[in-house]
């Protein structure tokens, strides 16, 4: 018996012995995993802030170094979208940048062609007049008034909307809505003329944009750069959660409906921005951005592409964002 005993006992042993020397290995090959995975986030991940105060640096951006794996099959389903569009005639050059906020995974196509942005700055400047009722509270009550003069120069809006009128008065925050929701560009002259325009440099040298300039032939963005605005009032960067959730609230309710919000379904989420821009020689260019959802999961979109048709150039925004929605959800 006690022979038997003994034999038990150095069973047990070894089956203790196996099982310690199994969670030994699995705690070791667990705390390897994480050291990889660290490693890997600490050297393929870019984080940006910004650096004009003294004791903080909130983050501007965070971002994969590299384009993700996961979005090549979209990136070529867009890429073989585009080029049977310009085969077609339907448009002359498109850009996209695709981009999510839980993981920074991002992905583009024709990332260095620039572009106009157009009525795209006026993201520009509704930062700067949110940013300066934030230093002055009441700035955005004070009224301005619509001169005959302000209407001159005013280029023509293929896809213009409602507009303020000669002669009478509007608050701020009534401009930023004409400004933002219909994109009026005589409500975008006047708050641009009542704000000083320094604030507007710094603004745009803070979020690391070419130095502004109003000359519509001459100022050129490329799509991420585009997609700078929208991603600033995503993370509050620049404005309070407050004045940011403002700001998306009225990107909410823009009156452009040929674009992204034609293709996505009825029920999604989104806040976005177009702009258009075209000379006298008959070239067109027609852009969008928009923060939109999949269930919970937020992205942003932004395509500009240009052409000789505004319709076709709409129908174009439509398609390559179907196929995004599409080939996300899947």
């Amino acid at each position: 018996m006690a022979a038997l005993r003994f034999i038990k006992q150095i069973i047990i042993f070894s089956i203790l012995s196996f099982l310690s020397g199994i969670a030994i290995t699995f705690f070791l090959m667990k705390t390897a995993l994480v050291d990889a995975i660290e490693y890997a986030t600490d050297n393929h991940y870019v984080i940006k802030r910004m650096d004009q105060y003294q004791y903080t640096r909130p983050v501007f951006s965070i971002d994969q170094t590299s384009e993700s794996p996961l979005y090549v099959p979209v990136k070529k389903e867009l890429s073989s979208i585009i080029q049977k569009m310009k085969e077609n005639g339907q448009l002359i050059q498109a850009s996209v940048y695709l981009k999510d906020f839980e993981k920074g995974r991002w992905t583009s196509i024709n990332p260095e062609e620039r572009y106009r942005p157009a009525s795209l700055l006026k993201l520009g400047l509704l930062l700067g007049v949110l940013h300066q009722e934030e230093v002055a509270p009441g700035f955005i009550d004070k009224k301005l008034t619509l001169s005959p003069t302000d209407t001159f120069g005013q280029q023509y809006q293929a896809f213009g909307n409602r507009t303020i009128q000669v002669g009478r008065s509007y608050s701020v925050r009534e401009l930023l809505e004409y400004m933002i929701v219909y994109s009026d560009n005589y409500a975008s002259r006047l708050l641009a003329a009542s704000l000083d325009q320094s604030l507007i440099t710094k603004l745009f040298r803070e979020l690391e944009l070419p130095e502004i300039n109003y000359d519509r032939t001459q100022y050129m963005l490329n799509a991420k750069e585009t997609s700078t605005f929208l991603r600033v009032i995503f993370n509050s960067t620049l404005l309070s959660p407050e004045k940011s959730e403002y700001a998306a609230s009225m990107l909410h309710k823009s009156a452009f409906t040929k674009g992204f919000s034609s293709a996505f379904p009825p029920e999604t989420k989104i806040w976005h921005k177009f702009g258009e821009w075209s000379d006298a020689s008959g070239q067109y260019e027609l852009h969008q951005t928009a923060v939109f959802f999949i269930g919970s999961k937020p992205y942003i979109l932004t395509v500009m592409t240009r052409g000789n048709d505004p319709e076709a150039l709409s129908k174009a925004l439509q398609t390559l964002a179907k196929a995004v929605y599409a080939g996300l959800s899947a």
